[in-house]
C-alpha cells in the first residue's frame, strides 16, 4: 500500500498542532498519537496493517524525525519553554487547514463533516527566562521553506535597541532583530530558539 500525499493531507492539522504545541512550551509525545476517526492507538500494532490505517501509520513514519527534533529543541531550551514566562505572541498570517472530520449522522442521513480550523503559516512566540533574558520561538509545521514576517513593537515586551539573535541550537548569531518590521527564515518542518544577545 503506497502512502500519497493525498492520503496524508488530513494531518496537515495534527502537524501544526504539534508545531503549536512546541511553540506554546507544551509537553510533545511520540507516543499515543491516535488514527484519523478510528481512534486507533499507535501500539494497537493489528491495525496498522489494515489499509484504511495505513495512511495515519505512514505519517507518523514520515514525521517520527521531526516530533524527535522538536523534543530535543525542548530540552535545550528549558529555560525559556519550560520555566519562563511566555509574553504576547507575535503577530504573524494565518492559515485555513481544512482537515476531513469523517462521517456524522443527523437522524438516519450519514453527512461527510469537514472542519476549518485557522492556524498561524508559522507558530512564533515570545519567552522571557526566569534571568530575565528573552528569546523568539518559531515553529515550521509545512512541508516548505517559510519566511516570517512580523512587526515588534519593542515597548510591548520591555526591550530597546538592537539585538543579534543566537542560534540556542548551534550558539551562531543568525541574525538581527530590531523595533519594528522584522524577517526570520525557518526551514522546512523545523523549529528556532532564538535567543536576543
Amino acid at each position: 500500500y503506497e502512502v500519497t500525499p493525498e492520503a496524508l493531507k488530513d494531518y496537515d492539522l495534527l502537524d501544526a498542532y504539534i508545531a503549536g504545541s512546541f511553540a506554546w512550551g507544551q509537553i510533545i509525545t511520540t507516543g499515543e498519537y491516535y488514527m484519523g476517526p478510528y481512534n486507533v492507538p499507535i501500539h494497537d500494532i493489528e491495525t496498522v496493517f489494515d489499509p484504511q490505517v495505513i495512511p495515519a501509520a505512514g505519517y507518523l513514519n514520515e514525521n517520527t524525525e521531526y516530533i524527535k527534533d522538536l523534543i530535543a529543541l525542548r530540552k535545550l531550551s528549558r529555560k525559556y519553554l519550560t520555566y519562563g514566562r511566555m509574553l504576547r505572541p507575535l503577530d504573524v498570517p494565518e492559515v485555513t487547514i481544512i482537515a476531513d472530520g469523517g462521517v456524522i449522522y443527523q437522524g438516519a442521513t450519514a453527512v461527510n463533516v469537514d472542519f476549518e480550523n485557522v492556524v498561524p503559516e508559522v507558530w512564533s512566540t515570545v519567552w522571557r527566562a526566569q534571568d530575565g533574558d528573552t528569546a523568539l520561538v518559531f515553529a515550521n509545521y509545512n512541508a516548505t521553506d517559510e519566511t516570517v514576517s512580523f512587526d515588534m513593537d519593542f515597548s510591548d515586551y520591555g526591550l530597546s535597541g538592537t539585538y543579534d539573535l543566537r542560534d540556542v541550537q548551534t550558539g551562531l548569531i543568525v541574525g538581527t532583530l530590531s523595533d519594528g518590521d522584522n524577517d526570520i527564515f525557518v526551514p522546512a518542518k523545523s523549529a528556532l530558539v532564538l535567543e536576543l544577545v
